[in-house]
């Protein structure tokens, strides 16, 4: 036990390392992406008779594209989204000119640093014994991050971050989680039963169109817009209800929890 966790806080030691040498950026995404929150932003502004510069930020995720902190600079983007004509070009090239917004763990005392693909949130203000986990693509290997080839990191990766919640955090109880790649058989099987098997549809839908927890599914293994979906999203924006504005996504998101203890279990972590 005593070897464990000597490795854990050696790898941890390790990571915090890697992890200063430069501060992680979200990805330079393509014009692509932001036509489909756009069209949509537009598509639900119409049907709810609602100002698209004013809904932006509601209806898309658009705004993490220029940091999760205040910055004048979205408000002259969500401004041209108001513009007469198709505001596209105009909206894109401005985000051309914006440096990239540094990933929110790095402004959040609450997010952890990263382990792998995986990072967690702990707020012990509002969850004294829960961590909530959540997942980017870091994989530097090739193929997608949820490979079958790629899964031996991934279990890696949440061992490395379970025992330093274990070490750090031992009051804790539970794991949340809260995304569309919970529809994933791919991403399931990393999780043990008991998390699983109580997945069940976000209650706070509209508020995921906010994250990647709900647009991160058109995105492939390198953040470039997976054209064929792109499309079928698009095609199927005339399905969209007031009351149910993410009928058109192919996969909504989904929460679910589970005891910390099975995870422990799962990956041999006394």
């Amino acid at each position: 036990m005593l070897e464990a966790a000597s490795m854990a806080r050696k790898s941890n030691q390790e990571r915090a390392e890697k992890n200063s040498e430069a501060a992680e950026h979200l990805p330079r995404y393509d014009k692509d992406f932001f036509d489909i929150q756009l069209q949509f932003a537009q598509a639900v502004c119409k049907i709810r008779d609602q100002s698209v510069g004013e809904k932006l930020n509601s209806y898309t995720a658009l705004q993490s594209c220029f940091g999760y902190q205040f910055n004048p600079a979205w408000e002259v983007f969500a401004k041209r989204a108001s513009e007469e004509g198709d505001p596209l070009d105009k909206m894109y090239e401005f985000y051309l000119t914006q440096p990239l917004a540094e990933h929110p763990r790095y402004l959040h005392s609450s997010v952890s640093d990263n382990f792998g693909c995986f990072n967690f949130e702990y707020n012990p203000s509002r969850n004294f014994e829960a961590v909530a986990i959540h997942f980017t693509n870091r994989e530097g290997a090739g193929g997608g991050p949820l490979s079958k080839d790629n899964l031996s990191n991934r279990a890696d990766d949440l061992r490395t971050m379970l025992q330093y919640i274990k070490e750090r955090h031992p009051n804790v109880r539970f794991i949340t989680g809260d995304s569309w790649l919970y529809n994933l058989e791919a991403y399931r099987r990393l999780f043990p039963d008991s998390y699983t098997a109580g997945v069940f549809p976000s209650p706070d839908e509209e508020y995921e169109l906010m994250t990647l927890g709900v647009w991160g599914q058109f995105l492939d293994n390198k953040d470039a817009t997976k054209p064929e979906l792109r499309e079928q999203f698009l095609a199927r924006l005339k399905e969209i209800e007031p009351n149910d504005i993410l009928k058109p996504f192919p996969l909504r998101p989904l929460r679910t929890h589970g005891p910390i203890a099975d995870f422990y279990k799962m990956y041999g972590i006394e």
